[in-house]
């Protein structure tokens, strides 16, 4: 899968997304990236973490299955998980304040000593 800033500016990307974090993680190369369950993970423990969710709705990217995934400790604060499917994951002592877990499929998680404050969990 090629990305690059241009790329995602050509599919509209929102500026805020490209600027403040884009450019800061990954400048204004292009890349070929074999999208993979890795791919995703390092994805989400980045500043571009807030903006997943979006890219799999937008079909920018496809959503890898996160079930039972060690998320333990995660630093997933603000990030945008909607429709993740975290199934069994392991999610104890993550930082999801103000993370969007909108339609996420939560059965069976770990999320003891998770920080869940201002967390979104509708359905």
């Amino acid at each position: 899968m090629k990305i690059s800033y241009q790329i995602l500016q050509d599919v509209g990307a929102c500026n805020d997304a490209l600027d403040d974090d884009y450019l800061s993680l990954l400048g204004r190369e292009e890349y070929d990236i074999e999208w993979d369950l890795a791919a995703q993970m390092l994805l989400l423990s980045a500043p571009m973490k807030k903006h997943w969710g979006y890219a799999v709705y937008k079909g920018w990217i496809p959503a890898w299955s996160m079930v039972g995934a060690d998320l333990s400790g995660a630093d997933l604060a603000g990030a945008d998980l909607r429709r993740a499917d975290l199934w069994r994951a392991d999610l104890s002592g993550a930082d999801l304040r103000r993370a969007d877990l909108r339609r996420a499929d939560l059965s069976g998680a770990d999320l003891w000593r998770a920080n869940l404050e201002n967390t979104i969990l509708e359905k």
